[in-house]
């Protein structure tokens, strides 16, 4: 299923996107910019999405996992 939605501009509030997905309950791939995606990451696994948790490289990817309520970073990719 492909969605796209207008709450992910660069400096849109993450919280609302986060509190969506979390009621998700499948594999998702989210497509973004930063500093959105940053954040989110920050929100997901720390709770604060002021606290930079992981360096986005132009093009890079991470893999984020929820067990149990409790989000972590899986692995990292960057571009080559």
């Amino acid at each position: 299923i492909l969605c796209e939605r207008k709450d992910m501009a660069p400096n849109d509030p993450v919280g609302a996107f986060k509190e969506s997905i979390e009621k998700e309950n499948h594999d998702m791939l989210i497509v973004g910019h930063l500093p959105f995606l940053g954040k989110l990451a920050s929100l997901l696994t720390v709770g604060m999405e002021e606290e930079e948790v992981v360096q986005f490289p132009a093009s890079g990817i991470i893999c984020l996992s929820n067990a149990g309520g409790k989000w972590e970073i899986q692995w990292q990719l960057g571009p080559g």
